[in-house]
């Protein structure tokens, strides 16, 4: 059997295949695995977070807890070196949100849940803290899963929550005000904890420098996608449709609207939002936005095609940006490649170099030339150098030095 055809399991399940995780867990109970990842060391320390958060272009935030008054404080960085002189010896978090758009050790560990399509992923996120450091009981409305780095950390998983769970007014994190505890775990570094969307659970710093890393997975709201949904059309309709009614009958009261004329209006939004050829780039676009355009960094000279051929010939290496996007949709004569909010559309005969873009972190000049093997012309070829040009030029793609 051809062992390219062979399903790639991942060894951080603990022995579960990823069809039993989906079918048993995923969204609907929890799940710890001791040690995921055997002998784990942390790849980044508390020093290397505390200077992120000094950086204006990460996102990162300290939460402070106040035991006496049952109180948490939030505080937004970019920070500076007194800041963190001025906290308290315990019960602080310092948390770093999307590390593995700057960190590539980081981004190699998040490539390991690829038994999850790629734009569900959303970050990771590092949290940071000193003995009885913790953001308080709270729940996610996302998938998580909790990757012990460093140190210890309790857990403890309580009830499901909604909209209707009550917080604790004198915070502006969203603090459960009653936690029903139903498990608790100590994790340990490697150790790995699932949690589906809604389950309460609190978490809570056993030991100094403990670092936990949070992969996170998007859940965008109803409102999110139709409201960008709505705008994509408004800003790419050329022709706009307007109302009819042709053959609306006399009303009894001109104060009515009628069923006909909300049938009317209703087919019109309609007919919009079920433009297909609309919605797949759109989709595509939204999906693979980039979480932070900052760590985007375009290439500062114009990256051409003799450019692209000379690297492609002496073997360079091509990378993604560990902070973007990229994602796929195969349609009946054409595959449109989605990088970071763009779209780019090919041909069919394509589909083997947009999934090696979309598979690969790190790609060989030999990988991209054998996935364009099928490009006969120069005149079929084009349109993927231009592509390689544009992300390269754009950030989505770096080139070995």
């Amino acid at each position: 059997m051809d062992s390219t055809k062979q399903p790639r399991v991942p060894t951080i399940l603990g022995g579960i295949s990823p069809e039993q995780f989906l079918d048993q867990y995923w969204q609907k109970q929890p799940l710890l695995i001791r040690q995921a990842f055997p002998n784990f060391e942390s790849p980044i320390d508390g020093n290397e977070l505390a200077g992120l958060a000094l950086e204006e272009d990460v996102e990162s935030r300290l939460i402070i807890e106040h035991p006496k008054e049952n109180r948490w404080e939030l505080k937004s960085g970019p920070f500076t070196d007194s800041d963190f002189g001025r906290l308290p010896s315990s019960h602080w978090t310092l948390l770093i949100q999307q590390l593995d758009a700057w960190s590539s050790e980081i981004n190699a560990i998040k490539r390991a849940f690829n038994f999850i399509p790629n734009w569900r992923i959303d970050d990771v996120m590092a949290s940071y803290a000193p003995i009885g450091g913790s953001v308080g009981p709270h729940f996610d409305n996302y998938d998580v899963f909790l990757v012990q780095a460093n140190g210890t950390r309790e857990w403890k998983t309580g009830q499901n929550c909604g909209p209707e769970s009550p917080t604790l007014l004198n915070t502006p994190l969203c603090i459960l005000e009653h936690f029903d505890e139903r498990n608790k775990w100590t994790l340990a570094p490697g150790d790995m904890l699932y949690l589906p969307p809604k389950l309460a659970h609190y978490g809570i710093a056993s030991s100094d420098a403990c670092i936990t890393l949070s992969i996170g997975f998007r859940a965008p709201t109803a409102s999110q996608l139709l409201g960008s949904f709505t705008d994509f059309i408004l800003e790419r309709s050329n022709h706009p449709a307007f109302y009819e009614d042709p053959t609306f009958n006399l009303q009894d009261n001109p104060g009515e609207i009628v069923p006909a004329a909300q049938h009317a209006i209703k087919a019109l939004l309609n007919e919009q939002l079920n433009n297909n050829i609309y919605f797949t780039e759109w989709l595509g676009e939204f999906l693979t936005e980039a979480k932070n355009p900052a760590t985007l960094v375009s290439d500062d000279s114009k990256f051409d095609i003799d450019r692209l051929i000379g690297a492609l010939n002496n073997s360079q290496t091509f990378y993604r940006n560990e902070g973007s996007r990229f994602a796929y949709i195969r349609k009946q004569d054409n595959v449109q490649l989605f990088v970071d909010g763009k779209s780019f559309t090919l041909s069919e005969q394509c589909l083997a170099f947009v999934k090696l873009l979309c598979l690969e972190d790190e790609i060989s000049a030999k990988q991209l030339q054998k996935s364009s093997a099928t490009l006969r012309s120069d005149e079929q070829i084009k349109p993927v150098h231009q592509v390689l040009c544009e992300l390269i030029n754009l950030g989505s793609i770096l080139l070995e030095d």
